[in-house]
């Protein structure tokens, strides 16, 4: 959620009597079950819900869903993801096959992700799970023109950026070091394709 902590008061038993947290332009105040009181947990549950408004909601669920299925509890990441319910589910419903991210940015992730894809496959399509305007008419089209003799195929975003990228081969070049996140992308992508001489769908 991006929350900021700003203050925590600790009792002798190591209890948080008083905390708060900042949450956009929202605080919230936090403390543990004491003096007789008890948590939701020690009621079995609790009707109460916490609403909070964000400018992006898709992103910050995208990103909740990472960290949780990635990390237990503690934050250390979990033995295999391939343990995950859902995840595993996926495997069998859709027959695919399932992939621990390396640490890294987001290039040395997408860069990872194309080496594996393309020790087994000529061509590889690499989306954003957050992009249902995406069709399979869209893939298909992409697929076709890697198929036809380009070496990368985009589908640009509206931020500067792309929600897929298609190659035929591993580029680490278009990866290191790049500004994601930024209305460049795209742009800056597509030049390391023209410096390096590749063929890309216009």
């Amino acid at each position: 959620m991006g929350a900021e902590e700003k203050s925590r008061s600790v009792g002798p038993d190591g209890k948080i009597m008083h905390a708060e947290i900042q949450i956009g332009d929202s605080r919230v105040m936090l403390n543990d079950a004491m003096g007789g009181t008890k948590s939701a947990k020690g009621f079995g549950g609790s009707p109460i819900s916490l609403w909070i408004y964000v400018p992006d909601c898709d992103t910050l669920f995208n990103r909740a869903w990472i960290i949780d299925v990635t990390r237990d509890a503690t934050g250390h990441p979990h033995p295999s993801i391939a343990d995950d319910e859902f995840f595993a589910a996926c495997r069998e419903r859709y027959k695919v096959t399932l992939h621990r991210q390396p640490e890294g940015d987001l290039g040395a992730r997408m860069l990872n992700a194309f080496e594996a894809a393309l020790t087994r496959s000529r061509h590889a399509l690499l989306m954003g799970s957050d992009c249902p305007s995406l069709t399979t008419t869209d893939l298909r089209e992409a697929a076709g023109a890697l198929g036809d003799g380009h070496d990368a195929v985009f589908c640009p975003a509206e931020d500067g950026g792309y929600v897929l990228l298609g190659l035929s081969q591993a580029m680490p070049a278009l990866f290191d070091a790049m500004s994601w996140g930024t209305a460049t992308v795209m742009e800056e992508t597509r030049q390391r394709l023209r410096n390096l001489g590749h063929k890309q769908k216009p």
